[in-house]
């Protein structure tokens, strides 16, 4: 059904069911591993060994795999957070959301964030742009939603005064490992 759905045909057309069924697949499937591995565990630990499920989950590498695996998926969702934001419609294709909490969000150059007016359901992301400080405004930092779909369209359409927020901001790039990968010492020597 999840491959299904990621078909390119499919996905364009049913987008949202796509994302759905992405997420909360991927997490049945996670929790169904949780089953498969405890229950495994606990099947080929003999009784007369003395050694207990939970010692024996520890000495289990896909135990820790798995461990690894839901702190992955959890990580961002331990920083969902709504925000009052205000929003300023610049024309019927675009809206500019400002943001207030620089305690909770520091954006940098190249960074985006997560979006989402129903947590469980839409998520978009948008690069974050960073305000100057000592210039006086009332904000910290901003995205530009332009209108490409049913969501930015109805976030212009009915600018919001709250909007969901998960992780931490991202970087679409990572300046210091492309400028060490450019570096004189790993460059190809010239061809003589």
């Amino acid at each position: 059904m999840q491959a299904a759905s990621a078909y390119p045909v499919f996905r364009a057309r049913f987008h949202n069911n796509f994302e759905m069924t992405h997420r909360f697949v991927g997490w049945l499937s996670v929790a169904l591993v949780w089953g498969l591995v405890v229950n495994l565990t606990k099947d080929f630990n003999h009784p007369d060994s003395g050694v207990t499920l939970g010692r024996a989950l520890i000495n289990t590498p896909c135990f820790w795999f798995l461990v690894v695996i839901t702190l992955c998926i959890s990580y961002p969702w331990l920083h969902l957070r709504k925000l009052s934001v205000r929003t300023e419609v610049l024309s019927s294709h675009a809206c500019r959301i400002y943001f207030s909490d620089r305690g909770y969000v520091t954006p940098y150059p190249g960074s985006f964030v997560r979006l989402s007016l129903d947590p469980l359901f839409e998520w978009h992301s948008f690069a974050a742009i960073a305000e100057p400080k000592g210039t006086g405004r009332k904000s910290d930092y901003s995205v530009v939603v332009s209108k490409a779909g049913d969501w930015t369209s109805n976030v212009i359409a009915n600018p919001p005064t709250d909007i969901w927020h998960r992780g931490v901001p991202s970087m679409y790039s990572q300046p210091h490992i492309l400028s060490s990968l450019t570096s004189p010492s790993l460059r190809r020597p010239p061809r003589r």
